[in-house]
């Protein structure tokens, strides 16, 4: 009674040969729609498309019937979140090696002598292309870092979001400007 009303989106997998489906659910658990395709974090678009992190590092589109409608390759691993704008545009995060003038930074000469992973995050056009980025490595010190995973991935992002109106904001916390990104 006290639930949200609304449907809920379930990711699909790939287990081998074996696809399972992405499945939109409603409140009572029944199957709405089911996309025969594997992915990971999709998000149902209001146009009823779902865009998802595909294999291969790419961002996929699907249309309502599972055809693909925009792919894009990116430079990095995609992972944990995607999210379409207002604008048209997509964003999502992804997993990057730390370049060697910004592994100079690093005072610990073991994690300085190992492949660092940080994350990013892109925004993409309809187009393919790339319209903003942000690389955690050029703004984030590379020696604050949790020790139960000091050697590979060094921030390791879940979740991408572009702040909306919002109330915050009108009530004078200028870091919750309509725009901004939270990650």
């Amino acid at each position: 009674d006290e639930c949200w009303n609304g449907y809920t989106l379930i990711a699909g997998k790939s287990r081998g040969p074996i696809i399972l489906p992405i499945i939109l659910i409603d409140m009572n658990g029944n199957v709405v729609y089911q996309w025969d395709i594997a992915g990971g974090r999709p998000r149902l678009l209001e146009n009823g498309h779902v865009v998802i992190l595909g294999s291969e590092d790419k961002v996929l589109e699907y249309d309502w019937e599972g055809n693909l409608v925009w792919e894009y390759e990116a430079l990095g691993h995609p992972h944990h979140d995607v999210g379409r704008l207002s604008n048209g545009n997509t964003i999502f995060i992804h997993t990057e090696t730390v370049p060697a003038e910004y592994m100079e930074l690093v005072e610990d000469p073991e994690r300085r002598a190992i492949e660092l992973r940080g994350d990013g995050l892109c925004e993409v056009n309809q187009k393919g292309e790339i319209v903003w980025e942000w690389h955690g490595y050029e703004h984030l010190d590379l020696n604050t870092y949790c020790p139960a995973d000091r050697e590979a991935d060094w921030m390791h992002t879940n979740t991408v979001q572009v702040l909306p109106e919002n109330h915050w904001y009108d009530e004078g916390y200028k870091e919750f400007k309509p725009g901004n990104v939270l990650f």
